[in-house]
Order: C-alpha cells, then structure tokens, then sequence
C-alpha cells in the first residue's frame, strides 16, 4: 500500500464481448465463436487457421470495426464467400484517406473525407455502395455541411474492399433469426444455406471491475464520482463529428493527459473553476440509456464532446501544454510515413491480397483488380487541403528547418510553463510557514538568491543586508554634496544594452574629457 496524491486509470474500453445466443445454435453444425477475446472471458472464441475456413462460407454478425478485422482473418485463411449480416452498413475507411487525415496539422472536413472514400467504394462495387448513401452521413444538399454519426469507429483497411471486389465479401443489411443444419435464417425471411461458420462479433463491453474498483456511481467529465484527484479515461462509443484529426484512441488520450498534467500542477486555476459553479453545470453520467449493459465508466462521444466543452470554458488555459501539436502531428506523419513509401506500401499490399485471392479463394479466373489511388490523385488532396482550410501543406511534408525549429520551441514553451508555476506553487506549499497574510514568500526567496548574486560585484559589505549598506551610501551622499554634482541623464534602451548603446557613450566621452587627468585627449580616436 502507498500514498497517492491523484490517480490517473487508462482501464481499456472493449474487454469482454457482448454475448448473444440465437435459437438453433446447437443444431447448426459448424464453428461458431467470438471474433474477439480470448477463452477466460467465458465465450468460445473464434478459430480462423486451423485448417477449416479454407473453401468455407462464413457469417460474420456485426459491423464494428472488429467485423472488419474478422473479414480478413477469414479471407487471409481461405474462404471463399463470407458474409456480413447487419442492421446497416458502417463506413469503412480506406488506408490512404486515413494518413491524409492523421498527417494533417488541422482537422480533415467530413465531406472532404468522404471524397476521398470515393474511389475505394466505387472499386468494392454496387454491394458495398455509395459512401454519401450510408446511414451515418448528414449532408446538406450542396454537400458543404456534412457530419459523420454512427455507433462504431471506421474500420481502418483496403482488404474488405478487395474481398467486395471480387464477389468474397457480401453485406446482407438484415438480422439473425435462428440457425438449423448449415443454415443462417435471417428476420427477413431469407436463407444463408451450406455455411460453415458464424463468427460473432457483436459489439465489446467494458470491464466491471473498474466501476467495482473505485465505487463508482458517475462520471463528471473524466473525474470519478466528480473527484477531481481520480481521473479515468476509455476510448468512447462511437462517432459524431463534422471534422476528423484522428480515427485513433492514441491523440485523445495524449491530450486529456497533458490537460490533467495541468490542471494538477495548478489546482488553484481548479478551485477557481469550482468556485465559478463548474461541477454544478457539468454533465453527468450514470449507466448509459442506450447501452446499458455498458459499466458507468464507459461513455459515448457526445458525452465527452459536452464534457470537453464544459472543461475548456472553465479551465481556457489547460489545454497550453499540447503547444503545437497540430503542426507537430504533421511532422511526425511524413518522418515515419512519407507519402511515396506509404503509397507504395499499400499499392504492393493491394496486389498481395490480389494473387492471394486468386491462388486460394476461388476467384482464379478472375481478372485483376487495380489499385483504385493514384500518387497524383493523393497529391492533388494536399492542394485542395490549402484552398479549402487556408493551411498550406505539401505531399513532401515539412523542411528539416521547419521541423528542428518546431522542436527547439516546444522546449522552450514547455521550460516557460515549468518555470511559471514556480511563485504560485512556493505559496501553495507553505515553505515559509511563518508568512503572514499578504507577504509573498516568492518574493523573499527571489531576494535571498538575486542577493547571493549580487554581493560579489556591489561595493557593499558582503555581510550587509541585500545589495548595499549604511556606510557607503553615506560616503557617497556625502561626495555629491560636497565638491561633485550629479548630473542624470537618460538613455532610450533597455539596461543590458546600456554600456553598448551609443548615444551612451556619446554623453559620456565628451564628460569624461573635460575632466583634468581623467583622460589624455591625444589617446582618442576621433
């Protein structure tokens, strides 16, 4: 056991798959099993390299992204037709739309992000369909106001629309009923006969042993049960956005990170916050109405989209760590995944999957099918990209200049906030227990330091008080009411420059040769 002043927990969102048992099971006569998982979470989980999907016909129930990668487990093992049954088809999202969208500094505008689909779609055929025509996009009639909303995240690859283009994959938009002998009947009346096997993957659950963990009743924003000292965060359910930066959990969690980094190595900008009502306006939640077999930790997207705004208005600057993240997003993207090494990448693995079907999926009378990108088609986005967000990105990424100076002023921002918490948080911690209300204990410990400095180059006694003493300012007081005058003259610049200006010694020179047997007029350069 040990002390802790503030817990952060990253539990995981998709632990345990979502059990559903259909009529006929047992009668059915094939594999059938979870897409997802393993044995200890009390399913049979599903085998695809055992031997069996070679020449098979599969079912997969579900649409998730998990669905996706169950596609081609089953295509890479063999099988030669594989439905996906549904209660509507989610978007897919092709591999080169998902670079273009994660190397850009800016968020990547709905509707540009379906143009994008629009090859891939068109190549996987009438089965998989028109992207715009997906139940997920709302679109206005000129297509210039588009949001994504669905209930999974994009599937991220190219195989499924390979499989679609060669006859391998087929959605039915419908519902398992009941199964019998190699038989999948479905609600709408139509039969899937002589299949193999039923892989499910019908969506995941969250762990309830993290609600167990922390008692936990609700969620305001990331605080566990509204304590600001517990902060959890998961992946949310779902999608509902006008503009994509990421398909990934990674960005997210990186970001509420950096902002509870902040928020408690500042905690009077969070009393304040407090103070100001935030927890009474915070959205609250408690078991999800429409996932209840959700735990409470688990939220969607439109919760934590309220919650985030709730946040950034109480809390402006806690996002001031992230610093420029966005341009450091793109120049991080084209160092690992320059775009003629990521085009190639995924062209070449196109064609594997092509020969790949061909050779062991019955489709070797089939002719090829072609990589539905070009590399100047790709190019041509980063010039739509600069017109349409006013940000200009080229296909080559950024300079070696750009990217060293985007380095060299995150240091420095982040030295500039390491540096600034230094006078609040000396009177947060009480190091001067004896100050009294109104002293500033930074103030007296920037004294002792500037002093300890100073003392070696004043005239004063290196015993004295701070930077000068009693007796030698009387001498001087007393040279200067004496036979001297001052005579104080300003110069226009800042002190360190003082001795470099030259209006300084301008002044100064013509002084100092009036003066007997200060300086010989001869040793002067004019």
């Amino acid at each position: 056991n040990f002390k802790a002043s503030v817990i952060y927990h990253f539990p995981g969102a998709y632990d345990f798959n979502r059990i559903i048992d259909f009529p006929g099971e047992d009668t059915f006569g094939g594999q059938i099993g979870y897409g997802m998982g393993h044995k200890d979470q009390g399913c049979t989980v599903f085998v695809w390299d055992d031997g069996r999907m070679q020449g098979s016909r599969a079912a997969i129930l579900g649409n998730g992204a998990f669905a996706v990668e169950n596609v081609r487990s089953c295509a890479e093992n063999g099988a030669h037709k594989v439905y996906v049954v549904t209660r509507r088809k989610s978007l897919l999202c092709p591999r080169l739309p998902c670079w273009f969208c994660h190397q850009g500094p800016a968020p990547t505008p709905a509707g540009f992000l379906l143009e994008m689909f629009e090859p891939m779609y068109k190549c996987g055929g009438e089965n998989v369909g028109d992207p715009w025509e997906y139940y997920a996009v709302n679109a206005n009639a000129t297509r210039t106001d588009v949001t994504i909303r669905q209930s999974s995240r994009f599937g991220i690859g190219d195989v499924s629309f390979v499989c679609a283009a060669y006859g391998i994959l087929e959605y039915k938009i419908d519902t398992l009923a009941k199964c019998s002998p190699k038989t999948l009947h479905l609600t709408s009346g139509e039969k899937l006969e002589d299949m193999h096997h039923i892989c499910k993957a019908l969506g995941l659950l969250g762990d309830p042993r993290v609600d167990k963990l922390h008692n936990m009743t609700h969620r305001l924003g990331n605080m566990v049960n509204g304590d600001w000292r517990r902060v959890i965060f998961a992946d949310a359910t779902g999608m509902d956005a006008k503009r994509f930066t990421t398909f990934s959990a990674g960005p997210g969690a990186s970001g509420m990170t950096q902002q509870w980094y902040y928020i408690h190595n500042h905690p009077w900008e969070m009393r304040e916050a407090i103070k100001q009502g935030m927890m009474k306006l915070m959205p609250v939640h408690k078991i999800s109405n429409t996932q209840p077999d959700q735990p409470v930790y688990m939220t969607n997207v439109q919760y934590e989209m309220a919650a985030g705004v709730m946040m950034s208005s109480f809390l402006p600057l806690s996002m001031r760590p992230a610093g420029e993240e966005a341009p450091f997003k793109y120049c991080l993207v084209h160092s690992m995944h320059p775009i003629d090494k990521y085009f190639e990448y995924c062209e070449a693995d196109w064609n594997r999957y092509v020969e790949m079907f061909k050779k062991h999926n019955g489709c070797a009378g089939k002719p090829d099918v072609k990589y539905p990108y070009t590399k100047e088609q790709v190019k041509s986005w980063f010039e739509k990209y600069t017109q349409q967000l006013g940000i200009p990105i080229v296909p080559e990424g950024p300079t070696e200049a750009f990217k060293k100076g985007l380095v060299e002023r995150s240091r420095k921002h982040d030295l500039s906030l390491q540096l600034e918490m230094i006078p609040q948080l000396v009177r947060e911690c009480k190091l001067f227990p004896s100050s009294k209300d109104g002293d500033d204990p930074f103030a007296s410990i920037s004294a002792s330091y500037i002093y300890q400095g100073k003392k070696g180059i004043t005239a004063s006694d290196p015993n004295s008080a701070l930077d000068y003493d009693e007796s030698t300012y009387e001498a001087w007081k007393q040279a200067v009411a004496m036979e001297y005058t001052c005579d104080i003259q300003v110069i226009d610049c800042k002190s360190k420059e003082l001795l470099t200006n030259e209006t300084t010694w301008a002044k100064s020179i013509p002084f100092l040769l009036g003066q007997k047997g200060v300086i010989d007029p001869s040793t002067v350069d004019a």
